[in-house]
């Protein structure tokens, strides 16, 4: 079986490269320094909580494969949303994070795209620990998905989100559905959360 490499890690590799580059910059920021007169001195401190992101070396590399070849080759079972808004087509390829031998994660990322090349994405994973939950970057709101708690963190203003993300588990897998600002409103994206049905 032979799969093309996949562009990029998972999102959560992605988001923890970008979390490292992000608190070196505060902490170059932070640093002590001459304070002029008549300024005030401020400190400040970033926390990051349940942040456990596996390492490149932890987990095999992506691969862009057709779904039904990731829903063979993985060793978890995932469901597809029954409804999607109208005009997103489900792309041909996912991408997958087959098993490897140091790692039991694994993981498959699903797109959606409309003719305006707006994207709705559904990562489903196994064994992912604790998982990165980072703050300050938006709001954060715990809701329900079929009666399971989930989080609906808003990045950006709540009134005018640059994006929104859901994450719920569901028989031992975790979800994460995402969608730009603008292309669902939090409730579409918790109906279409609810319409993946086991």
């Amino acid at each position: 079986m032979s799969y093309r490499r996949s562009s990029g890690w998972p999102l959560v590799i992605r988001l923890g490269a970008a979390l490292g580059a992000v608190l070196v910059m505060f902490a170059s920021a932070c640093a002590p320094q001459a304070v002029p007169s008549g300024w005030v001195p401020i400190e400040a401190t970033l926390s990051v909580e349940h942040l456990a992101v596996p390492t490149r070396a932890e987990i095999a590399e992506p691969v862009l494969i057709p779904l039904a070849d990731a829903r063979d080759h993985l060793p978890f079972a995932f469901e597809l949303p029954a409804w999607t808004p109208e005009g997103f087509a489900l792309q041909g390829e996912v991408e997958a994070v087959l098993p490897a031998d140091s790692s039991s994660y694994a993981s498959v990322l699903l797109t959606w795209q409309n003719a305006e090349e707006e994207m709705i994405t559904l990562q489903a994973s196994v064994n992912a620990g604790a998982g990165s939950q980072l703050t300050g970057a938006g709001t954060v709101e715990q809701v329900q998905v079929n009666g399971q708690p989930a989080t609906l963190t808003r990045l950006g203003l709540k009134s005018a989100p640059r994006r929104l993300s859901l994450s719920w588990g569901q028989d031992g897998v975790t979800y994460t559905l995402t969608a730009e600002g603008g292309v669902l409103s939090a409730e579409e994206l918790i109906g279409m959360a609810e319409s993946i049905q086991p």
